[in-house]
């Protein structure tokens, strides 16, 4: 009986682990699409100043 809750509470920590790992990445991919998008902006307004 111990092992069937041992491998439930292992499913359960795995999940959250899982989880927790996924929530990070996504952040970290946010955080570099929105960087990536002001710089992106930024050269746009330098380049669009030194063509006018």
């Amino acid at each position: 009986m111990s092992t069937k809750t041992d491998k439930n509470e292992n499913k359960i920590e795995n999940q959250e682990y899982l989880m927790d790992s996924s929530i990070d990445d996504a952040k970290w991919l946010l955080a570099s699409v929105a960087t990536l998008g002001l710089l992106v902006m930024s050269l746009g307004l330098i380049a669009s100043s030194l063509a006018s």
